[in-house]
């Protein structure tokens, strides 16, 4: 399982992979984290582990962000 950022395309809801120069256009563009490579055992699904598994990853997420976007603002983020 792992993140990729692309930029979805609000127009045609596509994805596509993030250019490395230009900016995004806000009205037309916005970046986003796609979880790639879940996968459930075939005997496991239809059992509601892969909802929790994606509720847990955007409980993270949303926890790593809130901490990265502090640090930023405060300078403290370790740059390696």
């Amino acid at each position: 399982m792992g993140l990729d950022s692309q930029i979805l395309n609000l127009q045609d809801r596509k994805l596509t992979k993030v250019r490395s120069t230009g900016a995004l256009d806000p009205d037309r563009e916005q970046l986003v984290l796609v979880l790639a490579n879940l996968a459930v055992r075939v005997d496991r699904r239809k059992s509601g582990i892969g909802r929790s598994l994606l509720a847990s990853c955007d409980s993270f997420l949303e926890v790593r962000i809130y901490e990265y976007l502090m640090c930023s603002m405060a300078g403290m983020c370790d740059r390696r």
